[in-house]
Formats: structure tokens, C-alpha cells, sequence
């Protein structure tokens, strides 16, 4: 018998592992390694989802409504009526007197040219016709004289004949009763019938001779006429050696110089009546067929637009397009002037009740193509596959794929971002600082609602400068009011950098005022018993800043605007200009995401506003993102972009 002793297990022993469980464990473990490798070269591998800066594309909305189907083409204003100039003889160039683009008028003298064989052949022409003259003078003149004496025999034939007939009667009656011989009759008769046929012989002599002469002075006045035309040509020739203006306009195209030699026929201007202009559309071969007479057309001057109707259209094409003239029904814009580069825009159809996008780059007529529609609010986008039905010049059909209301993209992100092709989806990151849409702003009074802003929808991007333009009363200060958070819209939403400031509290608001908006009035708005330093710092100590941060921003801030060596100084102690330049100062200190200038220049002279001008475009290039409210255009042309406002609505 065994005893417990015996049967228990000694420190020497070591226990043995079975290999079946051992192999077991390491098959276990090597199939997880496996499977996590597999996972994570699969989650490595797989392609990440794009990331497209919504700045980086164009969006719009599918809508529904009537579509006009427009041709645009390039084109000229010519003069409708012109007259060319042009030399009706060789000669040298004498004299100008006036320049082309003059105003001239009826009958003025513009040049003169010589040439002297012109006025020797005027001369020997004038000569020529004045002997033709003379020598169809002289021959009416013989010729009468042979017919009078044509008509004086023909007169002594007649009193002869008379009285020969006379006495052949007597001779017969006296023959009767015996009183004569019957040689003497008969010598009567003889007599009688000889003068009658003398008579009738020079009678038609007469004749012959009249018609001879009608046709001998007919044939010298013919020779007197032709010498008479070569010698008035040959005059005008002289006369045309004087050019002017044959009727009233302006004068172009002329580029002769003194003692230029021109040919016969050569150009020398050509004057056209600046009033009175038409347009010349190239329309291209494929846009053509669709383009007829009495279609509506609109002209872009590049200075305002003119209507007008289609007139003519080529019969044929030109090096790929076909020439169509437009006759302009309305009054034409300033700098309209012949030779003018347009734009014109022909309404050839218009498609009733359809579903419409603005036209993308790739689109065309009756084609398929693939566009990304927005999802999830904007934030991704799915591809699509869209049906596009017939195409305008600046919006096509949609038949299928799309439903009123969605958003896409314009962009042709094929061709821009390689990496989305093989994706189906991708997301949207959004550059959009300020958001508003619909906002409306009414004020009520006892007698009157007043409404200063109406749907107004407007975006500003990170580091954009835009400008925001009208006249008195058009609500720019309101808007400019709601967006720095002094005022707030009684309808619509107001999203500053994604967050919906129409929901937070005065607390708030006044936070994110002071952190995120930076604000330049007209009016300074500076304390004056503050140093410049001191009115610099006074938002910062909102801010539960170190006393070593605010003073490193205040310097930072100065010396940005140029006022440093300034800081001590008290607000009186300023120009107007400076002054200015502490607010901006001010505003910039405390590094808001958006600057807000209420016609920061309003109180300054011209020298001091565009200075301060500078300083807000130099903020700008640093990467400032800066709102402007101005009514005077040149101070809005350093912007960006420009917002023009009217009656409270944003017109561009």
C-alpha cells in the first residue's frame, strides 16, 4: 500500500505539457495574427473616402420652370451705313487736314493730293470738247447755208413751173379755137412737164439734203457730248484731287501719310455714322441652324446691355461660322463706338415645364454624363448618373437622374480630382466662414412697417474680402449690424463659422462677438481719456487674456498699422487718419475671424481714406477675411468681390 507520502509531488518534479494542447494554442494564436493582418491590410488598403473644399467647386440647385434656349456667340458693332473713300486717280499725298476719328462734316476738306498728268489730261479734254464745239458750230452753220440755197432753187423751180402750167392752159385753149399752131401747144406741154419734174427732182434733193444734215449734226453733237463727258471726267478727276467729306460723320481708317504715293482706286477712309451701328454675330457652324430672322437677341457692350432683333443671316460659312446681323432696337450704352468687341445672346426656343442645372463644362445636347449630388446637408456627395435632354448656352435639360430641389456639383471633378473617379461618394469639407439665408429685418413704427432687408441669402469665405455696395437706405448697415451680431433678423439663419447664432444667448453672442468679429466704424468710436494703447488692449481684457499676452498683441497690433511710436498718445492727440488706424488696430488685436469695416473711410479725406484703403487690402494679403460696407465705387473695387444692394435685397 502506497502511502500519501509517497504519492504527493516532490519540488524535483516538472510537470509535463501535453504537445497536443500545445500545438492546439499555437495554431489559435497564429490564426488570430493572421486575421488581424488580414483586417488590417484590408482597412490599410482600402481606398479613404475624398475630401473635396467646397471653395474647390461650383454648386447649384435642380429646378423646374421654362428654360430659354440661347446660342451665344462673339461679334462687332460696324456702322449700318459707311461710305469708303477711295482715289480716283494715282497721285501724291499734299496735305491732311484731319485725323482719323475726327468728327467731320458735310463737304469738308480732309486732303489733297497732286499729280500733274491729271491736270494736263483735264486741260487737253477741256480743249477737245471746246473744238467739238466750235466745229459743230461751223457745220450747222454750212449746212443751213446748202439748204437755204436748196430752198431758194426749189422756190425758182415753183414760180417757173406755175407759169409754165399757166402757159400750157392758154396754149390748149387758144390751140381750141385756132389761135395758136400745134407746134406751140405741144412746145407748152413740153415746157409745163419739164418744169414739174425739175421741181419735184430739187423738192427731193431738199429732202435728202435735210436728212443728211440732221444726220451730220446729229453725229457731231453725239462726238461734242463724249468730248464734253471725257472732259467733265477728266475735271472731276481734277476736283477729286481735293478729298471731302461726302456727308457727315466720323472719319476712320485713315492711315495715309505726306507723299504717300496712292494707286487709282486704292482706299483712303472711310466716314461712318457712329449713331447708327449694328451687330455682327459669329455664331458657330453648330449652333447656326437653330438661329433665324426675328429672333430676339441681346448684346453685351461690355458697358450695359442692348437689344435687338436678327436681320441677316449668311448664306454660307466662314472659316467654321456663319456671319448674322443684328439690328439693335434700343438706345445704345456710352463707349458704344464702331468695331467694338460684344457678345450676343440669341433666344432660339424655350423649353416649357422642364427640370433644369446650369450648364456644366462636359455637358452635351442629348447626352449621358455623370454629376455628384450632394447629401447628408452638403457634407457628402453621391455620383450620379444624369440623362441630359436639349442644351442652352448656359443651362441644359435634365430627363433623368435628377428631382427638383437637389444640389450637384458643376465642377468637372474627373478632370480636377483624379482621386474620385473610382469613388462613388465623397465628402465636402466647407471653407464657408458666414452663412445667412433668407434673412429679414423689419422695423415697426405706429404709422409704418419698414422692411430693410429682404431675403437676403449671402456667403463669405475664409480670407475673402468682399464689399457690400448701394446707395443710402439700402440696407447695408442693417446687414452689417445682424452679421456682427448688434442686431438680430426676425426671420432666416445666420451660420458664422457652422455655428447658428440665432440660437445663442446675449451672453453668448457677446462672446462670440468678442472673440470671432472684429469691428471699423465710420465714426472711430474711440474713448478719449484711453491711450492709443489703452483703447487697443480695452476688448482683450474681455477676454481673461494675461496682462503679457494682451501687451503682445497690442504691439503686434500697432506696429501692423503703423502707429506704434504712437501708442501714448491720446485719441485727440490723432489725425483723423490715425484715428482710423487705432480702431482697425483694435479690431485686429484680438485676431477675429472676420473684419467688419462700416465705411471706415466715411470721415476722412481722400488722402487719409485711401490709406486706410491700404491698410485694410495689406490685412487682407495676410490672410484677413474683411467685409466692407461702402456706397463709393472706388473704395469697393479693392474688394474681391462685390455685393450690391438695393431696397434691402442683394442684387449681385
Amino acid at each position: 500500500m502506497v502511502s500519501a507520502a509517497t504519492t504527493a509531488t516532490s519540488p524535483m518534479d516538472v510537470p509535463r505539457v501535453s504537445r497536443r494542447r500545445s500545438r492546439r494554442r499555437w495554431a489559435i494564436v497564429a490564426v488570430c495574427s493572421a486575421s488581424f493582418a488580414l483586417f488590417a491590410w484590408a482597412f490599410i488598403a482600402r481606398p479613404s473616402v475624398p475630401v473635396v473644399r467646397r471653395d474647390d467647386v461650383v454648386t447649384d440647385t435642380v429646378i423646374r420652370g421654362d428654360v430659354p434656349l440661347l446660342v451665344r456667340a462673339s461679334g462687332t458693332l460696324v456702322p449700318e451705313h459707311m461710305h469708303f473713300l477711295t482715289a480716283q486717280a494715282s497721285a501724291r499725298v499734299e496735305r491732311l487736314f484731319r485725323d482719323a476719328g475726327a468728327t467731320v462734316r458735310l463737304g469738308e476738306l480732309l486732303l489733297t493730293l497732286s499729280n500733274p498728268d491729271v491736270q494736263t489730261r483735264a486741260l487737253e479734254a477741256r480743249q477737245r470738247a471746246s473744238q467739238a464745239q466750235q466745229e459743230l458750230v461751223s457745220l450747222r452753220t454750212s449746212l443751213r447755208l446748202q439748204a437755204l440755197a436748196q430752198e431758194a432753187i426749189v422756190a425758182g423751180l415753183m414760180t417757173q413751173q406755175t407759169a409754165a402750167v399757166q402757159a400750157r392752159r392758154a396754149t390748149d385753149s387758144l390751140a381750141v379755137g385756132g389761135y395758136v399752131s400745134t407746134t406751140d401747144a405741144v412746145n407748152a406741154a413740153a415746157l409745163s412737164a419739164e418744169m414739174t419734174t425739175r421741181l419735184r427732182v430739187e423738192r427731193e434733193r431738199l429732202r435728202l439734203m435735210q436728212v443728211a444734215i440732221d444726220e451730220q449734226l446729229i453725229a457731231q453733237r453725239e462726238q461734242v457730248a463724249q468730248l464734253t463727258a471725257i472732259a467733265r471726267t477728266q475735271q472731276d478727276r481734277l476736283k477729286a484731287m481735293e478729298v471731302r467729306a461726302p456727308e457727315a460723320g466720323v472719319l476712320q481708317d485713315l492711315a495715309l501719310q505726306l507723299g504717300q504715293w496712292v494707286a487709282e482706286g486704292a482706299p483712303l477712309a472711310r466716314i461712318v455714322e457712329p449713331n447708327r451701328l449694328k451687330a455682327v454675330l459669329r455664331v458657330a457652324e453648330s449652333d447656326a441652324p437653330g438661329v433665324q430672322i426675328g429672333q430676339k437677341v441681346v448684346i453685351d457692350t461690355r458697358n450695359g446691355l442692348v437689344r435687338g432683333l436678327v436681320m441677316r443671316k449668311a448664306a454660307g460659312a466662314q472659316s467654321g461660322v456663319i456671319l448674322v446681323d443684328v439690328s439693335l432696337t434700343s438706345n445704345l450704352p456710352a463707349g458704344a463706338v464702331p468695331d467694338l468687341n460684344v457678345d450676343g445672346t440669341v433666344e432660339i426656343d424655350v423649353l416649357r415645364d422642364v427640370l433644369s442645372i446650369p450648364r456644366p463644362a462636359s455637358a452635351n445636347a442629348n447626352s449621358t454624363m455623370t454629376l455628384y449630388r450632394l447629401t447628408d446637408r452638403g457634407r457628402t456627395g453621391e455620383r450620379v448618373r444624369v440623362v441630359i435632354g436639349r442644351a442652352s448656352a448656359d443651362r441644359v435639360e435634365v430627363r433623368e437622374g435628377l428631382a427638383a430641389g437637389d444640389r450637384v456639383i458643376l465642377t468637372d471633378l474627373f478632370g480636377d480630382v483624379r482621386s474620385l473617379t473610382p469613388h462613388p461618394r465623397f465628402a465636402m469639407r466647407d471653407t464657408t466662414l458666414i452663412r445667412l439665408e433668407g434673412i429679414e429685418k423689419l422695423y415697426h413704427t405706429e404709422d409704418v412697417t419698414t422692411r430693410a432687408l429682404s431675403s437676403v441669402s449671402l456667403e463669405i469665405s475664409r480670407g475673402e474680402y468682399v464689399a457690400i455696395a448701394g446707395p443710402s437706405g439700402c440696407g447695408k448697415t442693417t446687414l452689417l449690424a445682424i452679421l456682427g451680431l448688434l442686431d438680430s433678423p426676425d426671420a432666416g439663419q445666420y451660420t458664422l463659422e457652422g455655428t447658428a447664432v440665432g440660437t445663442l444667448s446675449a451672453a453668448e453672442r457677446a462672446a462670440v462677438r468678442n472673440r470671432q468679429i472684429g469691428f471699423v466704424f465710420q465714426a472711430f468710436n474711440l474713448i478719449g481719456d484711453l491711450t492709443v494703447r489703452e483703447n487697443v488692449e480695452l476688448p482683450l481684457t474681455y477676454r481673461h487674456l494675461s496682462s503679457r499676452e494682451r501687451g503682445e498683441r497690442v504691439d503686434a497690433a500697432l506696429d501692423r498699422v503703423g502707429l506704434m511710436h504712437r501708442a501714448a498718445h491720446y485719441p485727440a492727440q490723432l489725425s483723423g487718419g490715425q484715428q482710423q488706424r487705432v480702431a482697425v488696430a483694435r479690431a485686429v488685436a484680438g485676431e477675429p475671424a472676420v473684419l467688419l469695416a462700416d465705411e471706415p473711410t466715411g470721415n476722412l479725406d481722400s488722402e487719409n481714406g485711401a490709406s486706410v484703403m491700404a491698410l485694410l487690402s495689406d490685412l487682407h494679403r495676410s490672410g484677413a477675411t474683411i467685409c466692407l460696407v461702402t456706397h463709393d465705387v472706388r473704395y469697393a473695387a479693392h474688394s474681391e468681390r462685390t455685393v450690391q444692394m438695393l431696397d434691402g435685397c442683394v442684387l449681385a
